[in-house]
């Protein structure tokens, strides 16, 4: 058949039936391919973060709710790609952050490769065997 757009307007002494089940106005008996509304499946809640203006049918679950959090995923810690919202980013701090280094640095959130190890021996100066090295003195 022809697509609606193309139909001749008028009167018609026979039904013409609209054969797109998908259409929310479906009837067997309609009579005016104007009258279809097509389907569009999609989120009708204005609240949710994926609502569509568009949509005649509740996609039914595909409604996302707002969600608050961080979206920055190149300069923070705490990205999360769920939320929706973008707030309460934690920037990134470098520093040494092995705990067994010497100089760790508990508030360093990217580590920097500065980690320096412990070196074991005798730190003390007077001693024969004393290393200047020596970060970590053994008794």
């Amino acid at each position: 058949g022809l697509p609606l757009d193309q139909l001749p307007l008028g009167m018609w002494d026979t039904t013409i039936s609209y054969n797109r089940t998908t259409a929310l106005s479906y009837s067997a008996d309609a009579t005016d391919p104007a009258d279809c509304v097509i389907a569009i499946e999609g989120c009708m809640d204005p609240s949710a973060a994926n609502y569509d203006s568009m949509a005649t049918v509740d996609s039914g679950g595909w409604c996302r709710p707002l969600s608050q959090g961080c979206m920055d995923n190149q300069e923070s810690i705490n990205f999360d790609a769920d939320h929706t919202v973008d707030s309460g980013c934690i920037g990134k701090a470098p520093g040494c952050t092995n705990p067994a280094a010497i100089n760790y640095n508990s508030r360093a959130t990217l580590d920097d490769g500065s980690c320096k190890a412990a070196l074991m021996g005798c730190g003390h100066p007077k001693a024969v065997n004393y290393d200047s090295a020596v970060t970590t003195h053994n008794a």
